[in-house]
């Protein structure tokens, strides 16, 4: 009997061996691929700077980078190849792409928002080096970039021509219309919830976002999704609200008052029926 439950748990503990060192194989074929993957996206954002000087982008290098970022966001959902990246300073070396992405391609940005919101989540490392290379700036700027673009289309007046009289022309223009529509919608969430995983990390990364968006760029915010009526992007505004503010006395009084408490009043008037503004209960909170 003795013997058989020595064999047991010799067998166990061979057993979990086997599976640790199988984990650490994937692990570090995943790391391989990681930084392959994002030596890679460097190399061919670069090539579609040259192009683009050139006068001659390739659709080509763009659907390529397209998967290489697909793949990453998806290793990046890894904590250890979030901290694989962190070591590889992806954050400083990807935040200049968004600036030269914005005028190219909306896909591409999103794709390259949506890759560092993961690598910033819950991973110090990364937090930091966002602050460190005035990450907050950056996204202040694209939102702003983004929004400004916006408003310039909505004022194009535009006299239509016999060919956009077509039906079929029409059917695409709206087609592309609704997909503009969603990718601008998916800016502004995804840089949010980028924002509010910096957020996580500390007071030091509060203030840098308090200081650039309060009061007038989050108002701003809750104008536009309220337009578009999307929650989306309401819900990671509201949560970088709640923890820059939360317990911090100076930004509490901030939304008691003038612009802030103009802002609570369109965040709770952008709720359904299902929330009824609870979300800022802890303004009222002792």
């Amino acid at each position: 009997m003795a013997s058989e439950t020595l064999k047991k748990m010799v067998a166990s503990e061979t057993l979990k061996k086997m599976e640790a060192a199988a984990a650490a194989a994937e692990e570090a074929e995943e790391a391989e691929e990681t930084q392959r993957l994002f030596l890679l996206l460097l190399s061919q954002h670069e090539e579609e700077e040259e192009e683009g000087k050139a006068g001659n982008p390739s659709s080509s290098s763009s659907s390529s980078s397209a998967f290489v970022l697909h793949r990453l966001i998806h290793l990046s959902r890894s904590p250890s190849q979030r901290s694989f990246l962190a070591a590889q300073h992806a954050v400083p070396r990807l935040l200049p792409l968004l600036t030269l992405t914005l005028p190219q391609s909306l896909h591409t940005l999103v794709l390259l928002l949506k890759l560092l919101r993961n690598l910033c989540a819950g991973e110090p490392s990364n937090q930091q080096a966002f602050l460190d290379s005035d990450g907050v700036s950056c996204i202040s700027f694209i939102i702003t970039e983004i929004l400004k673009g916006k408003e310039g289309k909505a004022k194009a007046k535009h006299e239509p021509s016999k060919e956009e009289d077509n039906v079929h022309f029409q059917e695409e223009k709206v087609k592309a219309e609704e997909e503009n529509e969603g990718l601008f919608c998916s800016v502004l969430q995804i840089s949010l919830q980028l924002l509010g995983n910096v957020c996580a990390a500390g007071e030091a990364q509060r203030e840098a976002v308090w200081i650039s968006f309060f009061p007038t760029k989050l108002r701003t915010l809750v104008s536009i999704a309220k337009e578009y009526g999307k929650l989306t992007v309401i819900d990671p505004l509201c949560m970088i609200i709640y923890t820059c503010s939360h317990g911090v006395r100076d930004r509490l009084m901030d939304l008691c008052h003038g612009e802030g408490a103009m802002l609570v009043f369109d965040c709770i008037g952008s709720f359904n029926g299902d929330d009824d503004g609870k979300s800022f209960s802890f303004i009222l909170t002792p």
